[in-house]
């Protein structure tokens, strides 16, 4: 779950706060979200056929699991921030309990999104892999991680 998070985290960050939005942003300040989410996805997919070693085969077959695996990921790390926002924003305003609970709740249930999510993923993604490109996919998927988490720091 936190390596999805994470490889998306980079997008999200692109995105504009709940904040801003609310303010009334322009209609285009999502475009930069979706150019970095783009860019992301495109990379992780070339990353993806060098490293786990997929035939062309393989590749035709995954290429659009890849891209619906990862817009899922993207989709439910996305609410998982909107939830955390929306629940640093009641505690800034003292919200009452029964609003800290309900919003908890909502975190609670974005994180649980995330992991299956993620699991969903690997279920679709994994079939089409032999055991050793399996095995290959989860080192890339920590290596990607990593490389993100860099770029987010030195950003």
């Amino acid at each position: 779950m936190k390596r999805a998070i994470l490889v998306f985290g980079l997008m999200i960050l692109a995105t504009p706060t709940v904040r801003a939005q609310e303010r009334g942003k322009q209609a285009g300040a999502n475009r930069p979200r979706t150019a970095v989410a783009d860019v992301v996805q495109g990379l992780f997919i070339t990353r993806f056929q060098e490293q786990v070693q997929v035939s062309d085969e393989q590749f035709v077959k995954i290429l659009p699991v890849l891209k619906a695996g990862l817009q899922a990921i993207q989709n439910s790390a996305q609410r998982n921030v909107e939830a955390h926002n929306r629940l640093r924003q009641l505690l800034a305003r003292n919200a009452s309990a029964d609003e800290l609970n309900a919003q908890i709740r909502e975190v609670d249930d974005a994180i649980a999104l995330s992991r299956t999510s993620q699991q969903e993923f690997l279920r679709q993604v994994d079939p089409i892999l032999t055991v050793e490109q399996k095995a290959r996919f989860r080192i890339f998927q920590s290596t990607f991680e990593e490389r993100m988490r860099e770029l987010i720091v030195t950003a």
